[in-house]
């Protein structure tokens, strides 16, 4: 399954909710705040696995993202930036979308060897985790969008489009992250 995307807008005007999640082509959110999150396990470029469900206990912020995606790249120095400072208090973990057409992830791999992360990167190979978790438009998934996870597994905060620091998108960070 091929998963393009759709570049979010500075601004966000929530369409009316007429789907639902399980409808892949088309569906609004389907990981709210208040949710026990969506599990995943997805490969990194080392091939190792992470699993979500194995994370309890520790805080997690997700951010989906693609090489083709302006608007995740303007936040990747964000998320870096707040991964720097809060790295030893919360699990940071970037799940990449491999464009299509980009066999064996060479340019994936190539931009963030040119862009190191001090953070997790994981790889999302056919497009279903991300599909689970982010909004979808047309079958492209509508991104950047930030995931904040509580220690037990419980959405916390969700954020799309493009922001000036973590704390600004998701406001319940720093009390998720304090205990």
């Amino acid at each position: 399954m091929a998963l393009l995307i759709l570049l979010f807008p500075d601004v966000v005007t929530p369409a009316p909710d007429t789907s639902t999640c399980d409808d892949r082509m088309n569906h609004p959110v389907c990981v709210r705040e208040g949710d026990a999150a969506a599990d995943f396990n997805l490969r990194g470029f080392d091939n190792s696995l992470v699993r979500l469900s194995e994370l309890k206990g520790t805080p997690v912020l997700i951010d989906f993202f693609s090489v083709d995606c302006s608007a995740c790249r303007q936040m990747l120095p964000v998320i870096t930036e707040f991964a720097n400072r809060n790295g030893d208090k919360v699990r940071v973990i970037l799940i990449a979308i491999p464009e299509p057409g980009d066999r064996g992830n060479v340019r994936l791999k190539e931009y963030f060897k040119r862009n190191p992360v001090p953070f997790t990167l994981l790889l999302d190979l056919t497009g279903y985790s991300t599909s689970a978790w982010v909004p979808v438009q047309d079958g492209e998934a509508v991104i950047p969008y930030l995931f904040l996870i509580d220690g037990n597994g419980i959405v916390r905060g969700v954020a799309g489009g493009i922001h000036k620091s973590v704390e600004a998108a998701l406001p319940a960070i720093s009390s998720v992250i304090a205990r």
